[in-house]
């Protein structure tokens, strides 16, 4: 089986692998993203930029995965990358959650103790 990009898709794709990762190496160098981020992400945009500019390769890899076709390997590719993102943000909503539970707790400790701290003075405001 053979594969050959058209002309249209080439440059479909690498002006979108272009604007994908300028935009994402953007947001790291102002931290809106972590640099495991940008790695995780630049995969997304990289993996079709392999199946468009390396075809005998992606041919030779569905050969020896056993596909058919080798858009299932992109696709597969992806779905891990994604998949592996929102692994990553779960834990990380988690952790988050578990860090506000204990602030929460923090905070009604402290206005416990300023409460009790302000009726033990008007106790003795008013004697």
């Amino acid at each position: 089986m053979t594969y050959i990009p058209t002309p249209q898709t080439v440059v479909f794709v690498l002006i979108f692998m272009m604007f994908y990762l300028f935009l994402l190496l953007k947001k790291t160098i102002k931290n809106t993203i972590d640099l495991y981020d940008l790695l995780l992400l630049s995969s997304l945009a990289i993996f079709p930029g392999i199946f468009v500019f390396a075809p005998q390769f992606v041919v030779y890899l569905a050969h020896i995965v056993g596909v058919e076709f080798p858009f299932i390997i992109l696709f597969g590719g992806l779905f891990v990358c994604v998949f592996i993102y929102f692994y990553r943000l779960i834990i990380k909503v988690n952790k988050q959650e578990k860090v506000n539970l204990l602030l929460i707790q923090e905070i009604s400790l402290l206005k416990q103790q300023i409460e009790l701290m302000q009726a033990i003075s008007n106790k003795k405001s008013e004697e």
